[in-house]
């Protein structure tokens, strides 16, 4: 029998991931959907995840439990507990909450997420951490984080790439925008960059479930960081929710080498989180990048620890802003970039 990890509590990868699904979902997506699930349930699913860490390594810290991952009688007590707090204490005492049955199989569905998850890792043979092991949950995060606000984001400016012939797409996720670009330039071959191998097999898996010429799409595994392309001459590159994983020295590097890929005139697309100037929103952004960030650290080892803003290294690149779009009160935004063309001439509009 393969030996048995401690358990990490507060640094658990599951704590984390439910923390920034809960917040995610009260602060991002709750306000723009109409879903009753999304409003009056998902956040039941997360409550156990959330919840039990935190009370086990007060256990431990008194001495109340031994070694190990959560026992599933202490998980099915936590159930029974929230349970009759939220929904039998809570609506008999206070008047602005009620009672739902379906809240309770809520916090079963996530209470049985929670112990596959525990028993799972708590056993030695662990894989390793990285993007790799992000791959097969990054669709279903995103729908369930952000609903369909960071594909939107990624397709604003996808239409000034319709004349593209040679495109750079630096970390293409799932390849929902690979999607999106190859039916919008028909004429257009693309680079897909990604530094996670199983990253790719499933964006080249699923192109070819959907019947895309393979010949239009090249993959490869490396690190943008000492990557070196064959043939050098990208009129337009797109990078979405990357950028924001290097921390500002390396973000500042990274954009110098693609400057020097790019042909005159080159398009880049970035779409991106941003922290507002003031305000509540500033706040809000502020919370948000906090577990963002600390989950993805834990889960991927990015380097960053808060988000860069790439203005002023694509500026000191050579790249002017066409266009900028600020949505979901500030925390997302959709760029359009352009090269100077080689006589050096060009033009900045702000929209």
């Amino acid at each position: 029998m393969a030996p048995v990890r401690p358990f990490a509590f507060y640094r658990d990868g599951l704590f984390w991931l439910a923390c920034t699904a809960y917040s995610a979902n009260r602060w991002l997506v709750k306000p723009h959907v109409s879903s009753a699930f999304v409003r009056g349930h998902l956040n039941d699913v997360w409550l156990i995840p959330c919840a039990l860490p935190l009370v086990l390594w007060l256990h431990e810290r008194c001495g109340l439990r031994t070694e190990g991952p959560p026992r599933l009688a202490e998980i099915a007590g936590h159930v029974a507990g929230w349970s009759v707090l939220f929904e039998w204490i809570g609506p008999r005492y206070l008047p602005w909450t009620t009672a739902d049955a379906w809240d309770v199989v809520w916090y079963g569905v996530g209470a049985t997420l929670g112990w596959v998850w525990w028993q799972r890792v708590s056993r030695a043979e662990r894989k390793p951490l990285g993007f790799d092991a992000l791959a097969p949950h990054y669709r279903w995060l995103e729908a369930v984080l952000a609903g369909p606000l960071l594909q939107r984001c990624r397709t604003r400016h996808i239409e000034a790439l319709s004349e593209s012939r040679d495109v750079l797409v630096l970390g293409p996720g799932r390849g929902r925008f690979v999607r999106r670009l190859l039916d919008t330039a028909p004429r257009a071959r693309l680079t897909l960059v990604d530094s996670s191998l199983e990253m790719l097999r499933r964006v080249e898996r699923d192109l070819q479930a959907a019947g895309v010429e393979s010949a239009r799409v090249r993959f490869v595994h490396a690190d943008i960081r000492t990557w070196i392309p064959e043939r050098p001459a990208f009129d337009a590159i797109a990078s979405h929710f990357f950028l924001d994983c290097f921390a500002a020295e390396e973000l500042a590097a990274i954009v110098r080498r693609v400057a020097d890929w790019s042909a005159p005139g080159a398009l880049w697309v970035v779409s991106d989180f941003r922290v507002p100037d003031r305000g509540w929103r500033r706040r809000r952004a502020q919370a948000i990048h906090a577990l963002m960030y600390t989950a993805f650290r834990y889960v991927t080892r990015i380097s960053a620890r808060a988000v860069s803003p790439p203005d002023a290294s694509l500026s000191r690149a050579g790249f002017a802003l066409v266009s900028r779009h600020v949505s979901n009160q500030g925390l997302l935004h959709a760029d359009l970039w352009r090269l100077a063309p080689a006589d050096g001439c060009g033009s900045t509009l702000l929209r």
